[in-house]
This record gives structure tokens, sequence and C-alpha cells, in this order.
């Protein structure tokens, strides 16, 4: 029986090797069965791309025939355009050009197409455009602010900050703070130099204004024409002020400080033509050209100093 017990339990108990120095060894286990569920493993792995391969196509499918649905629908066709923020620019008649050229389906219209067609209008700064569903064009817009008014070939017109001309003035557009501005071009292609003109128009005024004198409201043109060399017309005068390009303010004022002596001259010699205060501690006046002084003689080419102070 004890025999019978002792085999029962050797045939039981795992395969042992014995080694050369009499140690056991536990026989290693069968390579076939890590195999076959490394098999398995794969086709599992397989199995579950598959699946996530046909789940993407379908999803892909569903969105496609979608995506045509809506862009071909007449359920999705622009219908209305709505602006926000526009003040002075014609609306209406944008609207009317919008929904003429894009009487299609919302979808199939060009966002980009419309601003640049929006920002192309002198009174447009920036179209931030957006699509409402289901037919419904929102638009807002920013608009240039008008600062000042410019004399440019004999018309006047509004000009924003960045020397754009805007549109040919009338009263709608109420008074503006500014004296006239002239220098301007109406020429595309004098959009940097009329921007470097306004940078120096509205420089110039700020200046003139920061003493708390309000001097801009004691002059009525302001000639931009020469960026080294700003010139001003006083309110009820035809001379002009030289101001250079820069100490505006110190320079006016010097000016102001010898109204005195500048209407005896005048009373003295006839119409000045310019008061150049453009040169450090004295004051040049220059004498109207081909005017009649007192005595009656004619008054020629004037000395660019007829008189220093």
């Amino acid at each position: 029986m004890a025999s019978n017990k002792n085999l029962r339990e050797e045939s039981s108990a795992p395969e042992r090797v014995q080694t050369e120095n009499g140690s056991y060894l536990r026989k290693r286990g069968s390579r076939a069965i890590r195999k076959t569920k490394k098999i398995s493993s794969r086709w599992k792995t397989v199995f579950l791309f598959t699946a996530c391969l046909i789940l993407a196509l379908a999803v892909g499918l569903v969105g496609i025939q979608f995506y045509q649905y809506i862009s071909y629908s007449n359920h999705f066709q622009l219908r209305h355009v709505v602006f926000t923020g526009a003040r002075y620019a014609g609306v209406d008649q944008w609207r009317s050009e919008i929904l003429k050229k894009n009487s299609g389906n919302l979808l199939q219209l060009s966002l980009g197409d419309v601003r640049r067609a929006l920002e192309a209008d002198h009174w447009v700064s920036q179209a931030r455009i957006r699509r409402v569903f289901p037919d419904t064009l929102k638009i807002d817009i920013t608009e240039r602010e008008p600062v000042a008014l410019a004399m440019v070939d004999n018309s006047i017109y509004i000009v924003s900050r960045d020397g754009t001309l805007l549109d040919r003035y009338s009263n709608r557009y109420g008074s503006f703070p500014y004296p006239l501005v002239r220098g301007l071009a109406a020429e595309p292609s004098s959009r940097e130099s009329n921007y470097r003109r306004m940078m120096l128009f509205l420089g110039a005024m700020e200046k003139l204004d920061s003493g708390g004198g309000q001097l801009t409201k004691m002059i009525s043109e302001v000639d931009v024409s020469d960026l080294r060399n700003l010139v001003v017309i006083p309110a009820n005068e035809t001379v002009k002020i030289y101001l250079g390009e820069e100490d505006f303010l110190l320079r006016y004022q010097s000016h102001l400080k010898r109204i005195h002596a500048f209407r005896q001259l005048k009373e003295k010699v006839g119409p000045l033509e310019a008061v150049d205060l453009r040169f450090k501690g004295q004051v040049v006046y220059q004498r109207a050209k081909n005017e009649m002084p007192a005595g009656g003689a004619a008054v020629g080419s004037p000395s660019p100093r007829d008189k220093q102070e």
C-alpha cells in the first residue's frame, strides 16, 4: 500500500531533472500553449482594429451624406443678411448685392470673398462674418471713424484717422473739432503718404491743445503737404504760419506773443505771405508777392528774413 501511494505521488508531481551535482530542476511548461495564447491575442487585436475601421467608415459615410444634404438642401438657402455696427456705410446696398451674388446654399457661400468685398469699401475697417443656420448671414462691421475735413481736388471730404477719404462732406456728418486739412491725395497709391500726413496732423493738433488754450480753435486750415514743415493758417487770416516738424506748441505760442508786432508790420508793409517760426530765437516775416505797399510801389520777391526778432 505504501509503495502504491508513493507511485501515485510521484506520477502527480511535476517532472524534475537531476543535474550533475545531484540537484533537481523543475521542467518548463509546454511552449505550444504560450504560442496558442499569442495567436489568440493577435486575432483579438485584428478583430478590434477591423471593427473600429468599419465603424469609422460608417460614421464617415453618414457624415458625408449629411453634409451633402445640408449643402444642397433648399432648407439652408441664404435668405437673410443682418448687419450690426454700421452707422454710415450703405448696408442696404451691400445686403442686396450679397443676396444677388450668393443666392444658393449657406454652406456654399465663401465668407472670405464676402469679407474682402466689404473691406474694399472706404468705410469698412473690419468685417466679421458668421453663418447662422438655417438661412442667415450675420455681419459685424467696424467702421473707420471720421476725424476731420480735408480739401482734395477742390472738394471737401471727410477723412479718417488713417488718411482714408471716406465720402464727400454733407450736412449729415455734422461738424468736426479740427481745422480743415490740406495736402492729402485722392489716388489709391497715396494711401501710405496720406496715413503719414494724418499722423503729423493729429499729433500737431494734440500738441497745440495740450497747453490748455485750445489753440486749434484759433486755426482754420492746416497744410501737411510737406512732412517736414507743418503749415497752419489762423482763423480770419490768409497768412501761413510755418511750424516745421517739432515744437508746435512753443512755436505757435511765440507767434501769439508777437501778435501786436505782427499786426503793426501788416499795417506798415501790407499783406504778409508767411510767418516762419522754424529758426530758433527768431521770427521771419515774408511779404506777399506783387502786393502794393502803402507808398504805391510794387513789392518784389521778399527776402526770407525781411524782419527778425
